[in-house]
């Protein structure tokens, strides 16, 4: 059985894949940054994860991924893959890098398997919010359920909830 934080993760990845299928060419290159950005972080998660050490700033910030969607969507089907077939301990150990100024090289923190996947999923809806709201600067329509966090969901309908009684 997939773990409720994998298949969490897998349901925002495939609202990513339906945003990015629907993107025409010129359009995607507009946003095509955040595409690559949200998907390396997956990327470098799944690489290092098993072995309790993971380093976000070592993305390929350089890959076709963000100004062509057709090699996105096959790096996204990938990541998802991959991401599918992963067994987790969610409580065990990770040490994470991620620079938080230019001004001194982090030496990293300790975390979970379990966290990294909520700030996974928690980056990834962000990112989804400034793609929708570029998309929509330019133009063009998106649903208003991209980028909404499910803490905002769930306010949302627990609010219609009390009205409707």
């Amino acid at each position: 059985m997939t773990h409720p934080l994998i298949q969490d993760n897998l349901t925002i990845l495939d609202q990513t894949r339906a945003l990015a299928t629907d993107i025409l060419a010129d359009d995607y290159l507009l946003v095509g940054a955040h595409f690559r950005h949200l998907i390396e972080h997956y990327a470098l998660f799944l690489k290092h994860c098993d072995r309790g050490d993971v380093d976000y700033d070592q993305r390929d910030r350089n890959n076709q991924g963000g100004v062509n969607v057709k090699v996105f969507l096959m790096q996204l089907q990938d990541i998802k893959e991959k991401l599918s077939t992963l067994e987790i301990n969610p409580i065990a150990s990770v040490k994470i890098r991620c620079a938080t100024c230019t001004s001194w090289q982090a030496n990293g923190a300790l975390s979970t398997i379990g966290r990294e996947l909520i700030f996974l999923h928690s980056h990834s809806t962000h990112h989804l919010a400034l793609i929708a709201m570029k998309l929509e600067m330019a133009g063009l329509t998106v649903s208003s359920e991209i980028g909404l966090a499910p803490s905002t969901k769930l306010h949302n309908l627990q609010n219609a909830s009390q009205l409707n009684q």
